[in-house]
C-alpha cells in the first residue's frame, strides 16, 4: 500500500480550517482512506477535536501536478475511538459527504479477524495496520507534499477563470471546454 513517502500514493489529511486556510498550516494528522467515503486517522494524544473545529479531509495524489484534483471532503460524522486496554490510543473514524476518487477498495475482513487483530494489537490503528487496511503513516512527515500542494493549488486558483470575450461564433464553437485550442478550453462540441 503506497503513501505520502513513495510516489503514486494518496496523501490523506485531517485538516482544521478554523487554524489556517491552508493545507500545510490546517494540518492535524496523517490518515489513509479505508473506503471511498471513510477516513481513519490515528490521533496524537495532544490532539482535541473540539466544537469550535472545521474539519475537512484533503486527499491528494503524492506525485501531485498542476492539473490534478485536490479534494477538499467535508465529514458528516467524526467518530472518535480507543480500547479500554489503551484509552490514550485514539482513532477518528470520519465519514465523508462524499466518496474520494482516489480511493482503493479495502481487504474484505471478517469480524471474528477485526476481533483478534484488536485483541493482539491492543490499541485500533495498530489492529488496522495488521489488517492492512490502512498504512502506518504515524511517523511520515508530510510537510514537503503539503507545501507542494499550497503551490499547485495556488497555481490552479490562478488559472481557474477564462475571459474570452466579443468572440466570433466559430471561435466560441470551437472553445469552451478543454485544454487543447488557443483558448485553453477546447471544443464545445466534439468535431463531426
Amino acid at each position: 500500500m503506497s503513501y505520502v513517502d513513495e510516489p503514486g500514493g494518496t496523501l490523506v489529511s485531517l485538516q482544521d480550517r478554523s487554524r489556517a486556510d491552508d493545507a500545510l498550516g490546517g494540518h492535524l494528522v496523517l490518515g489513509a482512506l479505508i473506503g471511498p467515503d471513510r477516513a481513519l486517522f490515528a490521533l496524537p494524544p495532544e490532539l482535541e477535536l473540539g466544537d469550535e473545529a472545521r474539519l475537512e479531509v484533503l486527499v491528494a495524489p503524492t506525485d501531485l501536478h498542476e492539473q490534478d484534483i485536490v479534494e477538499h471532503l467535508a465529514p458528516t460524522a467524526v467518530l472518535v475511538r480507543s480500547l479500554e486496554a489503551a484509552p490514550d490510543q485514539r482513532i477518528a473514524l470520519v465519514t465523508l459527504a462524499h466518496g474520494s476518487r482516489y480511493a482503493a477498495v479495502p481487504p474484505s475482513v471478517s469480524t471474528d479477524e477485526v476481533i483478534g487483530a484488536l485483541e493482539r494489537a491492543g490499541e485500533i490503528w495498530a489492529a488496522a495496520v495488521e489488517l492492512r487496511l490502512v498504512p502506518d503513516v504515524r511517523d511520515l512527515d508530510p510537510t514537503a507534499v503539503l507545501g507542494r500542494l499550497v503551490d499547485i493549488e495556488r497555481l490552479q486558483r490562478r488559472t481557474l477563470v477564462s475571459v474570452l470575450l466579443g468572440r466570433s461564433a466559430a471561435e466560441v464553437g470551437w472553445c469552451p471546454f478543454s485544454p487543447r485550442t488557443h483558448c485553453r478550453q477546447g471544443p464545445f462540441l466534439p468535431p463531426p
